[in-house]
């Protein structure tokens, strides 16, 4: 059931409307017939003082912590929008107002049972920083300094009334105006709503911060806070507080000593380490959210938003990347089409033809010279006119990548992210390689064509009877058919050997791990037979198949 009234919605409605329409986007308004149900009058003049991504983020921070969520995650999405639209969305600023001390001490009360005088020796009533959804206290707990964030009141309700009325105008937009149906605006909605859910879950946040700490726990470089779990709930999350400062203050940063360089050098080798070891990656390092401690350590903080790539993912992302830096083709539809990216209805060809005229220009070019922001955005530029999707975790990580480039050269004039990230990509592709993974790979596939071969008879029985029902026609004309029997018959016994040999192979692994006796040159006789035997069946196998010119 809707916590939200219908008249809180269309009063939120039509607030929504005006200031869409203050902003010089009333075209929108009228496309969808908004205008006419709230009896707004749209304004065909738009402000001319200002561009367009200027208007659009000035209409977002105006129209309140929902819609400014929506920018920052949306400047995350170079796929959907354009690179001019994205810088402006970075700047988006977080609502800063902050609500007063007993407002946020209900919060507290009503989520952890207890009053903040009760749990802490020592609370700073005014926060030292505040956000569209939250705002942050230092305190004292257990004679310790924490940082305690606490979600505003209000702001799930209001979340939820702007939630549904952007599905409403998602709705809308796909429905009347024709040239936005590409960009699936319903799909874009939902996609932030999962976001923004993860975002409001504080309890999540503190899990991603917890597993970070582990996976950091033996790098002495990057500093990731402690969670203190007894005092953190879904909507309060307690931490440890860590003083430094903020990577893009270059000046301060000299004052204290710090080593730019070596600093830089940390951050490129922990987002290396994020992306293509741990597969779990801080997806908003925008440099708020990056401290440098005295003692030079890089210190992440705000870990809402994070990035998750599976190890198979990991592999394709790595081939784009490596096509892309070095310019191959092949390696970039490869990876492409392993996403699923490239459809039925994609111009392969001309997209191909133009990513391989794009990449000509940075053929030859040192690669360390190379401008991974511009590559990055010329790329997914040319994905939009083509219609190319990928998955959004891909985006996250790319901007990541971007943002990082971007810090990295403001630390380091030498900074060179092309160059520090070559290296892991060659260590993904080796560790893909190693004979465990291939040994893992060739059990994935034995188990899958094992699953095939047991639900056949099933699968048959159901399509004769589909037939029998006359869901089915078919209609025989006899060309050849003993000829196609034959085949079939030796595709079947082929098929048949392969799942012998493949069993073969397996039992003899397993044999060979145990250490059962009997022995031959100190390795268990049994595995020691199997694997010759099938050795000697597959090489049988392969010769036949060679002999009948069927590879």
């Amino acid at each position: 059931m809707n916590r939200y009234r219908l008249t809180d919605k269309l009063i939120r409605y039509r607030h929504i409307v005006r200031i869409v329409t203050k902003y010089g986007f009333g075209i929108i308004v009228e496309k969808t017939h908004l205008g006419k149900i709230f009896r707004i009058p749209v304004r065909k003049k738009k402000r001319e003082d200002l561009s367009a991504p200027v208007r659009v983020r000035k209409m977002l921070e105006e129209l309140g912590p929902t819609f400014v969520k929506l920018g920052q995650i949306l400047s995350t999405r170079p796929d959907l929008v354009p690179l001019p639209y994205i810088k402006e969305l970075e700047n988006l600023q977080d609502n800063t107002y902050s609500f007063p001390f007993e407002m946020i001490s209900g919060v507290f009360l009503s989520e952890t049972g207890k009053r903040i005088e009760d749990v802490f020796s020592d609370f700073e009533e005014i926060p030292f920083a505040s956000a569209s959804i939250s705002q942050v206290h230092k305190a004292a707990y257990r004679g310790k300094k924490v940082a305690v964030k606490i979600q505003k009141p209000g702001i799930e309700d209001l979340v939820q009334v702007d939630m549904a009325i952007m599905y409403d105008i998602a709705g809308l937009i796909e429905k009347f105006i024709k040239e936005a149906e590409i960009y699936r605006p319903v799909n874009i909605v939902r996609e932030f709503e999962k976001a923004l859910e993860r975002e409001l879950d504080f309890s999540l946040e503190a899990r991603n911060i917890e597993r970070f700490r582990k996976n950091f726990e033996s790098e002495p470089g990057v500093l990731v806070p402690m969670v203190y779990f007894s005092v953190s709930t879904r909507r309060v999350l307690t931490l440890e507080f860590v003083g430094g400062i903020k990577i893009n203050r270059i000046d301060e940063l000299d004052r204290a000593g710090i080593d730019r360089k070596k600093i830089s050098e940390i951050g490129l080798a922990s987002f290396m380490k994020q992306i293509f070891v741990d597969g779990f990656f801080h997806a908003d390092p925008h440099p708020a959210n990056l401290l440098v401690t005295s003692d030079c350590r890089l210190c992440f903080i705000d870990f809402g938003i994070v990035g998750r790539i599976s190890e198979e993912r990991r592999l394709e992302i790595a081939g784009l990347l490596r096509g892309l830096t070095e310019g191959n083709i092949s390696d970039v539809m490869e990876s492409l089409e392993s996403m699923g990216a490239l459809k039925e209805d994609t111009d392969s060809k001309g997209f191909r033809e133009e990513m391989e005229e794009m990449l000509d220009r940075y053929k030859d070019m040192p690669i360390k010279d190379i401008d991974v922001n511009r590559l990055i955005e010329e790329v997914f530029s040319l994905m939009r006119r083509y219609h190319i999707w990928i998955p959004s975790n891909f985006t996250l990580l790319v901007k990541t990548l971007a943002t990082l480039e971007g810090i990295g050269l403001s630390l380091n004039p030498d900074f060179s992210l092309s160059s520090g990230i070559k290296p892991y990509l060659a260590r993904v592709m080796f560790e893909r390689m190693k004979i465990n993974n291939l040994f893992k790979d060739f059990l994935s596939l034995s188990s899958a064509m094992s699953r095939i071969v047991r639900e056949f008879p099933s699968s048959l029985d159901s399509f004769l009877k589909m037939i029998r029902k006359g869901y089915i026609n078919i209609a025989f004309e006899h060309k050849g058919l003993h000829d196609l029997i034959s085949t079939i018959d030796k595709a079947s016994n082929r098929l048949s050997f392969s799942l012998i040999i493949a069993a073969l192979i397996i039992s003899s692994a397993l044999i060979m791990v145990s250490g059962a006796g009997p022995f031959i040159l100190g390795y268990p006789a049994l595995g020691v037979v199997g694997f010759v035997v099938s050795a000697i069946f597959g090489i049988g196998l392969i010769i036949d198949i060679v002999r009948h010119r069927n590879m």
